[in-house]
């Protein structure tokens, strides 16, 4: 490529030549590409704290890798950078790229990191913050997150409040969790699975199972999320008229082809200690099965063994 026949002679660009290289180096998302450039920006330029140009080449770079998932040196240019970038879209990136992969409370560091700065949170920052939180079941600074999107009257945002409910249940704070959900203008089917989750983990089985009655009133219908986030509560509360009426559900519906599904339904069973369809179940899913469903029969087997 022209470009980088014009790297290797060695010759010093201008900010503004960096700047194109990347953006093409973006459109191409090639990581390699940005490497190289990175380099010779080391090499050929002497960066300057209040030089507004370098630090918006500097931002670019930071993008690319970030955009590439090329994550150690996007943190290694963000570390060094002595002006920290202006653009919500950077944070929001690096945010992500911690609130999905973790370590997750480095993706809650970065958002007071931002804030600390003076930069302001869009609506896109808070659900991936939020799902931190979530992971961490961090309570406080959830509470904290949801104080700073009232501020910023982004809490009545879909995304954002569904973040919100999942996050308050996903912490045990059911009622918290209710209050956010009954105020949502507009509930999808991702929010009702995220109240039937909350209550379906903490094991509030007749919650879970009037949520689910709720839903389809509010002409929602059910999806195959709705049917993993329902099975622990049916499991703990040993409902098994209700499980079997869930597996015809899936059968009906097509859901019972998903491995995670059909997962679920078996771990269902078998703490139903319904071995039988347990291993029906388990012989269905043929060559897709993954480690949770190998795990789960090794378990049950194990437990009828013992």
């Amino acid at each position: 490529m022209l470009w980088a026949t014009r790297l290797k002679s060695h010759k010093i660009f201008s900010l503004a030549d960096y700047e194109r290289l990347l953006e093409a180096s973006l459109q191409s998302k090639s990581a390699s590409q940005g490497k190289i450039i990175h380099l010779h920006l080391i090499k050929n330029h002497i960066p300057h704290g209040d030089d507004d140009h370098f630090n918006q080449t500097i931002e670019k770079l930071t993008y690319l890798y970030l955009a590439c998932k090329e994550v150690e040196y996007a943190r290694r240019v963000f570390d060094r950078s002595p002006q920290k970038p202006k653009k919500v879209l950077i944070w929001n990136l690096l945010i992500r790229t911690y609130a999905w992969n973790g370590p997750y409370g480095e993706a809650i560091n970065f958002y007071y990191k931002m804030l600390e700065l003076g930069i302001q949170p869009s609506k896109f920052t808070f659900p991936i913050v939020l799902k931190a939180c979530s992971a961490l079941q961090a309570i406080e600074p959830g509470k904290d997150i949801h104080v700073h999107a009232k501020r910023l009257r982004l809490d009545s945002d879909v995304y954002v409040s569904t973040a919100l409910v999942d996050m308050y249940a996903k912490c045990g704070c059911l009622d918290d969790a209710e209050t956010v959900f009954i105020d949502m203008p507009r509930r999808d089917v991702v929010a009702w699975n995220s109240m039937i989750a909350g209550f379906s983990l903490h094991g509030c089985y007749d919650e879970t199972m009037q949520l689910l009655v709720r839903m389809q009133k509010d002409f929602i219908s059910p999806n195959s999320s709705t049917i993993v986030a329902i099975l622990p509560a049916i499991a703990q509360a040993n409902a098994l008229s209700h499980g079997k009426a869930m597996h015809g559900f899936c059968v009906r519906r097509g859901y019972i082809d998903d491995v995670i599904v059909a997962t679920g339904i078996l771990d269902m069973y078998g703490k139903c200690l319904y071995i039988g369809y347990a291993r029906k179940i388990f012989d269905r899913v043929g060559i897709d099965k993954n480690e949770v469903t190998w795990s789960a029969m090794l378990v049950l087997t194990l437990f009828v063994i013992l």
